[in-house]
């Protein structure tokens, strides 16, 4: 094999991706001492694809040395070399807080930079900060070239996905929901299990948006987007329960999959959740809960549960 004979001699990026390929077990025998003794080999030599595999090491919880601060280390080194992959990591590292200080303006700047660079996931990234104005002033004309661009150079889900949220909200463009539903299933072909893409061919299909209407096929669509922990999703399920809306109504599975809607950030199950706790419904009445619920809700943006807060616990609003 190229990779073991060049390692050998000392070729950084050799020792890189052969390091690499012990860690995995991809062509050898998984051997993870070997492999991580060749990152840092190659990393001694400030090989940027060695600091990027490296990171990757570090990322990954699989491997057993998960450290977001180490992680984000090796990425940045790489990145500053030039590494569109890495800086893309490092983009992500800064938009979500991971191993690093929440900073919106720097995650778009690395994003941007890798965007530059070609990469079709921070391309569709720097789309999606214009259009929500996230560390950057929001420009939809702009969001939209990003996203037409990540999704007919690269045939990337995610701009795909994002594109058909512009034309089915009318964001930017003019509202068109045959066309969104046509960019959530070109979104569905590239990557059939993409949560998002999923859950909008659900809404598509259960409200007859764009496409002949069925009730039976959006809930299949829900059931697989909510496998896959979207939260949207986990929630639309728990309302068709709550209303026994095509499903038989089941309270008691409707607050499951609103507490998990919850636990994955959906604001609107918050007033959900507090709604089943104020009226008993699937779990015993507790007025507390509700009231915690729906106190969670308002603060991150839920209307109704400011509105339902104010209303039933106005001292608490």
């Amino acid at each position: 094999m190229w990779y073991t004979r060049a390692a050998e001699v000392g070729d950084a990026v050799a020792q890189a991706f052969l390091g690499w390929m012990y860690m995995q077990g991809q062509g050898v025998q998984r051997n993870r001492r070997k492999g991580f003794e060749l990152l840092k080999q190659s990393c001694l030599q400030n090989c940027m694809q060695g600091q990027f595999n490296m990171g990757l090491v570090f990322f990954f919880q699989e491997f057993g040395v998960q450290d977001r601060e180490k992680s984000f280390k090796w990425f940045l080194k790489a990145a500053k070399q030039g590494l569109k992959e890495a800086q893309y990591k490092v983009g992500e590292a800064y938009y979500s807080g991971y191993g690093v200080e929440q900073n919106y303006k720097q995650a778009f700047a690395w994003c941007q930079r890798a965007a530059k660079a070609g990469h079709a996931s921070a391309i569709a990234s720097v789309g999606e900060m214009y259009r929500t104005g996230t560390g950057v002033e929001k420009d939809l004309r702009l969001a939209l070239e990003y996203f037409q661009k990540a999704a007919e150079e690269y045939d990337d889900a995610d701009a795909l996905d994002s594109l058909g949220q512009c034309y089915y909200t009318g964001e930017g463009v003019e509202q068109d929901y045959k066309r969104a539903f046509e960019y959530f299933s070109r979104a569905n072909k590239v990557n059939d299990e993409h949560p998002c893409a999923l859950f909008h061919l659900g809404r598509s299909n259960f409200l007859g948006h764009g496409v002949v209407q069925d009730y039976e096929k959006g809930v299949e669509y829900f059931r697989r987007a909510s496998n896959l922990g979207d939260s949207e999703a986990l929630k639309a399920l728990g309302d068709c329960y709550y209303h026994g809306k095509h499903l038989d109504r089941d309270y008691e599975k409707a607050v499951e999959y609103y507490q998990r809607s919850v636990e994955a950030g959906d604001d609107e199950a918050c007033y959900q959740l507090g709604l089943c706790y104020f009226h008993g419904h699937g779990v015993t009445q507790d007025l507390e809960q509700a009231k915690t619920y729906w106190r969670k809700g308002a603060e991150v943006g839920s209307l109704s549960a400011g509105e339902a807060l104010r209303e039933h616990f106005p001292d608490s609003a």
